[in-house]
């Protein structure tokens, strides 16, 4: 599982926060 997965995984219903937050993990 890769971290941009992780962050989708740990919001889960909110998946609009979940994909921004994966894409900043994913910039890092």
């Amino acid at each position: 599982v890769t971290a941009a997965g992780k962050a989708v995984l740990i919001t889960g219903c909110d998946s609009r926060a979940g994909y921004a937050l994966a894409k900043r993990l994913d910039e890092l």
